[in-house]
């Protein structure tokens, strides 16, 4: 979910600080033994990644189900979020999007392989982004 939180922000442009707390957080997540929610708050602030808004986002969502912000990045339509969930960097997906008019997997997928995918349109790095990630 946090992963989900900073893949979107980054692709919608915000901040790279903002977006590097989710991400990290989300790792430190993947690093942990036990739930968050067995954790004192000062064992929880202690963790990578965690600020303010994370802490109480997080306290929000273990009494609610959700929080404000999660609630926005979830009206970035699925397909977009599933491109990003796949893998494919959120300036990558950006740029397919405004260059290309491809908002999903299947579309980039088509495209490939029917041949039609031109990439000139993007800039170079996220050109070999999608050409990386078309490879795997």
């Amino acid at each position: 979910m946090y992963r989900e939180v900073g893949n979107v922000l980054q692709y919608q442009g915000e901040g790279w600080y903002k977006v590097r707390s989710y991400l990290t957080f989300a790792d430190a997540l993947g690093d942990i033994d036990r739930p968050v929610a067995e954790m004192s708050d000062a064992e929880f602030k202690a963790l990578p990644g965690v600020g303010k808004a994370i802490f109480s986002k997080t306290r929000d969502y273990q009494a609610r189900g959700t929080f404000n912000l999660l609630d926005r990045v979830r009206t970035v339509p699925a397909s977009i979020r599933a491109m990003l969930a796949a893998g494919l960097a959120p300036a990558a997906v950006r740029a397919l999007e405004q260059e290309l008019s491809i908002t999903s997997l299947d579309a980039l997928r088509a495209a490939h392989a029917g041949g039609s995918l031109d990439l000139s349109a993007l800039p170079t790095r996220q050109r070999n982004t999608v050409r990386d990630f078309l490879q795997q």
